[in-house]
């Protein structure tokens, strides 16, 4: 039986892939330059990061050999590497050693879906986000959702890239909700540092948002990746989406080092308590971390949602220790038709 043939690196077909990028390390070793090819000008990685930052990207077993072969501390002439990401999905690299001391090459990750009329369609799916004192639903975070082809519904892999998702959400929740939600109802979308990077994208989601009347009633979630990556065009990004009225909310606060850097630097309405804050609820260490957090962003008047609620017997211990929203399972699934009525209860 004949051998296929080693697989040949075609770079041309390879970064007409969805997915692929361009990547450079100039000589140094301490940045990394990402810039997205043709269609892909939206690509996840897009951008100019500190070496550290890209690596916290990534599973922490594959961080040291990454590093090595982006810097060339003591990394090969010839870069293929496939390393994992810390949020799921695998990322391939493929590049050489320059005479000048930089690198460079093109990245790959698996392909973007199909948005609107492709083979995989996104929907979204509405998860309360609930009053911990009476369990009656304040607002909903959009999430997004994919039809497959068989018609079975699952959730969107946090390490696949999926290219304009934020402005097809939005236009999405406009068409079914912009002038129809009730009372002080609010819902969240979260963009991505790509979708914050685009103009376009920007754009796109102000009109949205105007067309929502009262400031806060459309919120953006902005997750701290968003912020590392570049802070002017984040500020202006945000006060672009500040003017059309959306409310400003940072997501999964506490998780990275960066969360006061931001919450200082930027004007906020909301921050979402990462999960990982609850691992210790029961213990006093984490009853006092978590209290003091709360005590502080109250004092800030910034409105705070605790994520991850998993376990119902929480809910009384985050009140004692000042929780006034909260949002996960124990306390609602996501749904991708849910009866939205003023003062309705969760569950």
């Amino acid at each position: 039986m004949s051998q296929s043939p080693d697989p040949v690196f075609d770079p041309v077909a390879t970064v007409a892939a969805a997915g692929a990028a361009a990547w450079r390390v100039p000589a140094g070793g301490r940045v990394v330059e990402v810039r997205g090819i043709e269609s892909a000008d939206a690509h996840k990685f897009a951008g100019s990061w500190t070496v550290d930052e890209f690596l916290r990207q990534f599973d922490g077993l594959h961080r040291l050999e990454l590093k090595s072969a982006l810097t060339g501390a003591g990394g090969p002439e010839v870069i293929d590497l496939s390393v994992q990401m810390a949020a799921g999905g695998c990322v391939h690299f493929r590049g050489v050693a320059g005479k000048d001391g930089a690198r460079s090459g093109v990245l790959v990750v698996p392909p973007a879906l199909a948005l609107g009329g492709g083979p995989q369609a996104i929907e979204a799916a509405y998860q309360p986000i609930v009053r911990l004192g009476d369990n009656t639903i304040a607002g909903y975070e959009c999430l997004a959702r994919v039809r497959q082809t068989d018609g079975s519904i699952s959730a969107v892999n946090a390490g696949m890239p999926v290219l304009g998702i934020g402005p097809q959400m939005a236009a999405e929740v406009n068409a079914r909700w912009a002038g129809k939600l009730p009372g002080e109802t609010f819902l969240n979308l979260n963009l991505s540092a790509c979708e914050l990077g685009d103009e376009r994208s920007v754009r796109a989601i102000a009109d949205v948002v105007k067309q929502f009347g009262r400031r806060g009633r459309f919120r953006i979630e902005l997750t701290e990746q968003a912020a590392i990556r570049d802070w002017d065009t984040l500020h202006r990004a945000v006060q672009r989406l500040r003017e059309a009225g959306a409310g400003i909310v940072l997501d999964d606060f506490g998780a990275g080092h960066s969360s006061m850097v931001w919450l200082s630097e930027l004007d906020v309405d909301g921050v979402k308590l990462d999960s990982s804050l609850l691992a210790n609820l029961k213990s006093d260490r984490g009853r006092l971390i978590l209290g003091g957090l709360l005590e502080m962003l109250a004092r800030l008047q910034v409105e705070v949602v605790v994520e991850g609620i998993e376990d119902a017997s929480d809910v009384p211990i985050l009140l004692e220790l000042g929780a006034v929203l909260g949002q996960g399972y124990a306390l609602g699934r996501p749904s991708l038709a849910p009866q939205i009525d003023d003062g309705s209860r969760s569950g």
